[in-house]
């Protein structure tokens, strides 16, 4: 298991950190809005961060309000429950304008760790009607296993690192 982070807040205040030592040619647009916000899902299988554009995170709020998870079907709901249109494996990979639907969207492994930018995900909600969201950021962590003594903050600090890194070689 990670070392944990001792709260979501703290997870929110690294990125802050990182990312306000950043120019702004170094990140993408979403980060360079004022009215961005951050989200976190922290869960017994998997950690992500979650960077919100105004419209992003008011539809976050309002699937909320119907008793949904804020992002319906883009991870399987449980470690035991596998496949997905994309499966995520390995350390530090970087999923960019992706589409998906019809299923759950990532299937998150043990150990893996992924950034995802401007992905679209449709889904049929419980009522029945086809719904479709934008994941404009976000960094996630399969938590199962890691390397012995590797912390959640190194693996996200990793991620903030590779994102400048694959936004600013493609600038």
């Amino acid at each position: 298991m990670y070392q944990e982070f001792p709260s979501s807040a703290q997870l929110v205040e690294a990125a802050k950190q990182f990312f306000s030592k950043c120019k702004p040619e170094e990140l993408p647009e979403v980060l360079t809005n004022k009215g961005y916000k951050w989200m976190v899902i922290d869960g017994k299988w998997l950690m992500a961060l979650f960077c919100l554009g105004p419209e992003g995170f008011s539809q976050t709020q309002n699937f909320q309000k119907k008793g949904w998870n804020p992002f319906p079907a883009l991870f399987n709901p449980s470690e035991n429950e596998k496949g997905g249109n994309f499966g995520a494996g390995g350390k530090g990979g970087f999923y960019s304008s992706n589409t998906s639907g019809g299923g759950y969207a990532y299937e998150v492994k043990p150990n893996a760790s992924l950034i995802l930018q401007n992905h679209r995900h449709t889904f049929r909600d419980p009522e029945g009607k086809k719904t479709t969201y934008i994941v404009e950021l976000a960094f996630v962590v399969g938590r199962e296993a890691a390397e012995p003594g590797e912390s959640l903050e190194n693996v996200f600090q990793s991620l903030f690192e590779r994102l400048r890194s694959v936004w600013t070689s493609s600038q």
